[in-house]
């Protein structure tokens, strides 16, 4: 659906992928959150600053997933990287 969505309104798909990404983070689905977290980082990069407030967010959230997932250097490169 947001690959399809044909208007500018690129921060809200943005902000509703990423909105996913943590709602199936909360489900234990933590594969389909880091994609969703991925895309949304990708498309707010692509069009937004790269000191935006959202993109150090998700950031964290992705430092977040590779904890979870054992991966403590990318967990912590990320952390860095959000602040």
């Amino acid at each position: 659906l947001y690959d399809k969505d044909p208007s500018n309104n690129q921060l809200n798909i943005a902000r509703l992928l990423a909105y996913l990404g943590n709602a199936y983070r909360n489900l234990g689905k933590v594969e389909t959150a880091r994609n969703f977290l991925e895309k949304s980082l990708k498309m707010h990069r692509e069009y937004f600053p790269e000191k935006y407030t959202n993109i150090s967010q998700i950031l964290g959230y992705l430092g977040l997933i590779h904890w979870i997932l054992g991966d403590y250097q990318k967990a912590k490169n990320l952390e860095e990287e959000a602040y």
